[in-house]
């Protein structure tokens, strides 16, 4: 039910739910009918009764949208209308209608840090004494910043790493084999602007999984687009991009990206479409992006993950192609904490007996 123009007073009341001595009380103090105080979005139209034209009706959209704070397609002179009689803005004692409209005009221009910190900014810079340029300048920075965060977040999560792991977190203490010089050089990613590879080979436990996440890891902070996959995990998605008729769109997304991690070559053997596939990404991926394989076979035994030698020795020439290569030798990081922690329990034990 919408208001209208001719529209008995008892039926308004009825319509916005509220008392006859509240709707008076509104027509006192605004001249208009308030709709931010409407029980729901979901309210009839509102008459905003000017008397010198019989007011504007509303639709319910309008309402909905000016409850949310949005003011647009309106008029400059509506507008400025709704700004002097501070409806929907909720104006404090301490607010301003320069105030309201930064703050809009920066929400419509999508600075929400700028939007939150102006009137602390800008009481800072009266205390301070500081000229408008700085003030400004203060207030791009936070934006600058606080965007940066922001970013870094969604390429995190975009990532998909299954745990976070850095470079300060590795012992290369119990990994003497790995090259350490080369590892820090490799976490600038100078690497990933050439379109340069990285090999990772070793046994498994050995910290292959986790120089490559802190490596990823490091790219992903310095603003680089990620994406981690296992092996078989990533096989699995494209197999199912295919049947879906999603291969396209699923290799158009990768395509994207600077740097994709294929972390566990070599634990399960891929099936005939599955190899052939995953070389496609291999091959995709050859001086247009990076990527990260980590594996605990050598060369020559990739032929049982791939199945064609040929297909095996084009991956291999167009991933060494460019390269740089860790070798991570020793006994299992895990096998050795195992055994650390079971030393620890029997001491105990003993030591209770």
């Amino acid at each position: 039910m919408a208001l209208g123009k001719g529209q008995k007073v008892p039926e308004v009341c009825k319509t916005l739910g509220v008392t006859g001595q509240t709707y008076y009380r509104w027509r006192q103090k605004y001249g208009v009918i308030a709709p931010e105080r409407l029980p729901n979005s979901a309210s009839a139209a509102v008459l905003w009764g000017r008397p010198e034209n019989g007011g504007d009706a509303f639709t319910e959209k309008a309402v909905a949208r000016y409850k949310n704070g949005y003011i647009e397609s309106f008029n400059s002179r509506f507008r400025q209308e709704l700004l002097d009689r501070e409806l929907f803005l909720g104006l404090s004692k301490t607010e301003t209608k320069s105030t309201v409209l930064v703050k809009h005009h920066l929400k419509q221009l999508k600075l929400p840090t700028m939007q939150s910190e102006c009137e602390k900014t800008a009481a800072r810079a009266a205390k301070e004494n500081l000229d408008h340029l700085a003030s400004l300048l203060a207030l791009c920075e936070l934006e600058l910043v606080d965007r940066e965060r922001r970013a870094a977040e969604r390429r995190l999560k975009a990532a998909r790493f299954p745990a976070t792991k850095t470079l300060e977190e590795f012992d290369f203490d119990l990994q003497p084999s790995v090259n350490k010089p080369l590892v820090l050089e490799l976490a600038k990613g100078d690497w990933i602007d050439q379109r340069e590879n990285l090999l990772l080979v070793g046994a498994s436990g050995t910290g292959k999984t986790h120089l490559a996440t802190a490596l990823a890891l490091a790219a992903c902070l310095r603003g680089r687009k990620v994406r981690f996959f296992r092996v078989t995990e990533l096989i699995a998605m494209l197999l199912e991009a295919r049947d879906d008729k999603q291969l396209l769109k699923f290799r158009f997304q990768l395509a994207k990206l600077d740097l994709v991690v294929l972390d566990e070559l070599g634990y399960v053997p891929a099936s005939k479409a599955g190899a052939e596939l995953l070389f496609d990404v291999i091959g995709a991926a050859y001086e247009r992006h990076s990527l990260v394989v980590t594996t605990n076979l050598s060369f020559e035994h990739w032929t049982e993950v791939l199945g064609s030698e040929r297909l095996t020795g084009a991956a291999l020439d167009r991933l060494t192609h460019r390269c740089h290569i860790l070798e991570t030798k020793g006994e299992s990081y895990r096998l050795k904490d195992a055994r650390r922690r079971r030393r620890s329990n029997d001491k105990e034990s003993d030591s209770r007996a």
